[in-house]
Formats: C-alpha cells, sequence, structure tokens
C-alpha cells in the first residue's frame, strides 16, 4: 500500500474514511497502543497503532463555508451526472442498445461496447439505408465489393473487422461523434467507416535539400 512509503502512516482520519473493521479496531485504542492482534479487512491484514486522538469541535462558519460550499457543489454535480448519463442509457435503450452502469459508474459485466456492437454488425438493411441516405456511397461499396470478388455483406463484415482491430483513438473519435444524434448509430458509424475506407489516403512526400 503506498502507506509503506511514509512508516505506514495513513494521515489523520476521520468518521468513515476507512473500511469498518479498522475504524472499529481504531475507535477502541487509546493513544500511543498498538492493537494485540492484526485486522482483517477486505484490503488485507492490517497492524493498527493510534498515535493520537483530536476530539471534535465545531468550527466558525467563515472557516467552513468554502467547504461546504464546495461539497454542496460536487453533490449537486453528481446528481446531474448520474441523470444524464441515466437519460443516456434510456435514450440508448430505445434504439436498441442496452447496457447497465454498476454502482461506481462503471459499465456492469455483459455490456457491449460500440467495438463489440460493430464488430457483430451485418450488412443487412444497410444497403437500402445507403440507398436512401447516400446514394454515392451505396455504389461505392458495391463497386468495391464486386472489384474484391465478394459480396457486400462480406465487404462490409471483413471493412469492420479491420476497423475495430487497427483503428486509433482518433478514428474512434470520428466514428463517435458520426454516430451521435443518429436515427441507427450502429448504422451511421458501419457508414462513416466505410467513407474512410473506400477514401484514397493523402500521399505525404519528404523533401531533402542538399545543403
Amino acid at each position: 500500500c503506498p502507506s509503506g512509503e511514509v512508516g505506514g502512516s495513513l494521515g489523520q482520519l476521520g468518521p468513515g474514511d476507512v473500511v469498518g473493521e479498522i475504524e472499529q479496531a481504531l475507535s477502541a485504542l487509546q493513544p500511543g497502543q498498538v492493537l494485540n492482534q492484526p485486522v482483517r479487512s477486505r484490503f488485507g491484514w492490517h497492524v493498527l497503532k493510534l498515535d493520537r486522538r483530536i476530539e471534535g469541535r465545531e468550527l466558525p462558519f467563515d472557516y467552513v463555508e468554502d467547504k461546504i460550499r464546495l461539497h454542496l457543489e460536487s453533490r449537486a454535480w453528481t446528481a446531474a451526472a448520474t441523470r444524464y448519463v441515466a437519460d443516456l442509457a434510456e435514450r440508448a435503450r430505445g434504439l436498441g442498445v442496452a447496457f447497465s452502469l454498476t454502482r461506481d459508474g462503471r459499465f456492469d459485466t455483459g455490456a457491449l461496447s460500440l467495438g463489440e456492437r460493430l464488430a457483430g454488425a451485418s450488412a443487412a438493411g444497410l444497403e437500402a439505408w445507403l440507398d436512401a441516405s447516400d446514394p454515392d456511397l451505396a455504389e461505392r461499396v458495391r463497386a468495391a465489393a464486386a472489384a474484391a470478388g465478394i459480396d457486400v455483406d462480406t465487404f462490409v463484415q471483413r471493412a469492420v473487422k479491420d476497423f475495430v482491430n487497427t483503428a486509433g483513438d482518433e478514428s474512434w473519435t470520428h466514428l463517435i461523434s458520426a454516430a451521435q444524434g443518429a436515427e441507427d448509430p450502429a448504422i451511421a458509424a458501419i457508414a462513416s467507416l466505410l467513407r474512410t475506407r473506400l477514401t484514397p489516403k493523402t500521399r505525404t512526400y519528404t523533401i531533402f535539400r542538399k545543403v
């Protein structure tokens, strides 16, 4: 634990700053006393010593005003962020994207990432969507698939797989931007990566001058 670098000191602790097992053990100690047996918590075994105890007292309001304001702002921000994420999740669920969050805000087990959704995507419905929204791209996709001697479905699957395996942060950011606000985010994302794949890469040249 990082406290090992400072002789095991945990600094000044208040109620709720440590897990219950440690807090309960510390409350029974006198200043300068070492607990007669180790305490076990979910973090492992602990040898405890209480250096000193400072009794709580009421502080002047002027001294704590800024801290109270910061605490209230933090709580309000956390509550607003939680509502915002819940709203995004509900809207995504309505579009067929289902995921859930753990209490600490992480994706729960089994949640699909955008990469996993794309990796399992199919060209079913994509041609019709492209014909209606971007006929030029639809024709380019069919031409590229024919030139490669494969059908459109296989071409799309290969393009998606290649993107998921090789794309960097900038490419993912561009893809997510394309999907945001789209009626069908998955298809919009696939269309975006197909445009990128079918656009010739710009060549760069470095000129050396002899001095």
